[in-house]
């Protein structure tokens, strides 16, 4: 996007270096070299791309809480610390020089290169310069077209993406599903009044009209937290330096299975009678079971966790294995551990509901403040609102589809303006040669095709050239683009035919001002 911008102001520099052709062939007239010259508008130039850069930076600190939001929150590698600090600011500074530099010499160079006689004599016809100023300009063009075509191709790629995640089965059941985060340790409870808490709310939550089940869970999928268990099995080891296999886990209640819309395969889900005086017992997802007991049962074995210590704990079930961290993810070996045998005072209230679960929301508040009004709600949203805000924003896709779309369309605007304003500079500097054409006949259709075919011909080299660089591009990002293949032919199908209209739009106002030259006054000027 910044090599667009900048070849987009190279264009309007070089525009504007022709403008002022008469000014330069008079200062070099008067003794004013060329070198002098040369210097004088680069300096120009560097005085746009400090202004530039200056409000390029205020911009940046109301933008740095965009990117806060954009960015997926989850565990360490995720957390990334926005602060415009001074490496950003040298950054900026080398940027904002070097492009006024790199941009700036070009046309700085065809003004100081002005031929002095036909500029003083107003001669249209015989400019020094004036080709090579044309190639310039239409190599830049084509060169923003291809960039942002680009960038274009990778938005596409992106959203393309993002659809194919949306579209995965997570699991679990994310409709009539309200979530209710406690955390019982911000009022200090002791171990015994925050079991007891947790299991009054379960209680009445579960006795209002339109709940169709309760339970609780330590962690919620996509929420970016988890806890990883070493897991141990009696008798051999599963590791060759015995450290276990380490293993996600959560901390669920009673009907967790039903009221998540999870898929038991076999065995049975956590009962009241699996407290603390009862057997350890554990469910674990269909990888886990595979991993563990490869072509066995996994029903009734026995695992450790945490420590060797540990009591073992029998398998009681083997639910279908989900999605947990990242949609599209492989599938990995999960554990399941109930509520009333381990404890934590975090936890989140699971209320699956007949109807629309907000409906239901403040009586479900209501009941927490009846246990204990000082007590506060950590947060209060649906199933479906955890789903599109946590889940698809720890997804690649997603930050990668908000990001790369918003610099495609910023191109795209720029790559636009760029070519409407060379076509505009075109039609202005071929007024004569334009009325000379009408004079002699030809018809306005002929014009206007004319200059729309001069514009579509530099968008469609640009066109083919990015074509190519995107399928050199694309195949860097498959990592990044989970359920898409690289060369997307609806993406590489689409993007450049949207690309071509809008440069055909861009095109048609020059197009169109090129018929109106009245042939009359542009031979009389001559």
């Amino acid at each position: 996007m910044l090599l667009v911008a900048c070849a987009n102001v190279a264009n309007l520099l070089l525009s504007r270096a022709s403008s002022r052709r008469r000014e330069m062939a008079v200062r070099l007239a008067l003794g004013a070299g060329r070198g002098r010259l040369a210097r004088q508008l680069l300096t120009e130039s560097l005085l746009l791309s400090v202004l530039g850069g200056v409000a390029g930076l205020l911009l940046a600190f109301w933008l740095v809480a965009v990117l806060e939001g954009l960015v997926p929150v989850g565990d360490p590698p995720n957390q990334i610390d926005f602060v415009l600090n001074g490496s950003v600011l040298a950054f900026a500074a080398v940027v904002t020089l070097c492009t006024g530099l790199l941009f700036g010499v070009v046309p700085s160079l065809a003004a100081s290169r002005s031929a002095v006689a036909p500029s003083l004599q107003g001669d249209e016809r015989v400019l020094g310069g004036r080709f090579g100023r044309v190639r310039a300009s239409h190599l830049l063009v084509v060169s923003e077209v291809t960039l942002t075509l680009v960038l274009l191709v990778c938005a596409g790629l992106f959203i393309r993406s993002f659809q194919s995640a949306r579209a995965v089965d997570p699991g679990f059941d994310t409709d009539n599903h309200l979530l209710v985060g406690l955390n019982v340790g911000f009022l200090n409870y002791s171990e015994e009044r925050g079991r007891q808490f947790f299991d009054q709310i379960v209680e009445r939550t579960g006795s209002l009209p339109g709940v169709r089940s309760v339970s609780t869970g330590l962690h919620l999928p996509f929420s970016g937290s988890s806890r990883t268990n070493p897991v141990f099995l009696d008798g051999r080891e599963l590791t060759d330096e015995g450290l276990g296999l380490a293993m996600a886990m959560n901390m669920v209640d009673t009907s967790y299975v039903d009221t998540m819309g999870l898929s038991l395969l076999s065995g049975r889900e956590f009962t009241r009678q699996d407290d603390e005086r009862g057997p350890r017992v554990a469910m674990v997802n269909e990888a886990a079971a595979d991993r563990l007991w490869p072509g066995e049962d996994a029903i009734g074995r026995f695992l450790r966790t945490e420590s060797r210590g540990n009591a073992p704990a029998q398998v009681v079930g083997i639910v279908r294995t989900g999605q947990y961290w990242q949609l599209g993810e492989a599938p990995r070996p999960y554990l399941y551990l109930p509520r009333r045998q381990s404890y934590d005072p975090s936890l989140t209230l699971h209320v699956r509901t007949t109807g629309n679960p907000l409906d239901l929301a403040a009586e479900v508040r209501r009941e927490v403040r009846a246990l204990d009004p000082a007590l506060p709600i950590v947060t209060l949203q649906t199933m479906d609102d955890h789903w599109a805000n946590a889940a698809f924003a720890l997804s690649g896709p997603r930050t990668g589809a908000s990001i790369v779309t918003s610099f495609a369309g910023v191109a795209l605007f720029l790559a636009a303006v760029g070519l409407y304003g060379v076509m505009a500079h075109s039609v202005s500097r071929r007024k004569r040669e334009l009325g000379v054409r009408m004079a002699l006949g030809a018809q306005r259709a002929t014009v206007m095709r004319m200059i729309l075919g001069q514009g579509l011909r530099l968008a469609g080299l640009g066109t083919c050239l990015g074509l190519l660089s995107a399928f050199v591009v694309t195949r860097l990002l498959g990592s990044a683009l989970p359920g898409v293949e690289t060369l997307d032919v609806p993406t590489f199908a689409v993007v450049p035919v949207l690309l071509l209209g809008i440069s055909a739009a861009a095109c048609y106002f020059p197009a169109r001002r090129a018929t109106r030259v009245d042939p009359m006054e542009t031979l009389r000027h001559e």
